[in-house]
């Protein structure tokens, strides 16, 4: 799953991706939500999340799938233009999950989504 604000980015994932991935493109956190709810817990093997969006902010998604979908969370490789926001700085500093800045390295995101689905641990 993609969840991003900016629809050309996403649209450009997709692109990148979908030969190798089934990919999902939301643009929020609530359209990613709603999605996640509507299939198993291990439908979706990454979900690439930008960090800041309108609304619900990637951190704001990443603890609402914690706390909703304990364990989904592991799953979330979050994006950024840049972390401006000493919140975000520190919200990064404290988790484990990936973090991809824009614009991105296609080849290194590739191999990166290719190796987690390969590794990928099923949510109970």
């Amino acid at each position: 799953m993609i969840v991003d604000d900016e629809i050309s980015v996403s649209r450009t994932l997709r692109a990148l991706l979908q030969n190798e991935h089934d990919v999902v493109l939301t643009s929020d956190g609530v359209q990613a939500l709603s999605a996640i709810a509507e299939g198993p817990n291990t439908f979706f093997d990454v979900i690439m999340c930008d960090l800041m969006m309108p609304g619900m902010s990637g951190m704001e998604l990443y603890e609402r799938i914690r706390q909703e979908h304990p364990g989904l969370e592991t799953r979330i490789v979050f994006m950024t233009g840049g972390v401006s926001m000493d919140r975000a700085r520190e919200f990064l500093a404290t988790t484990i999950n990936l973090t991809f800045e824009k614009p991105f390295d296609f080849d290194r995101l590739r191999r990166t989504l290719r190796r987690l689905v390969q590794q990928r641990v099923p949510v109970e």
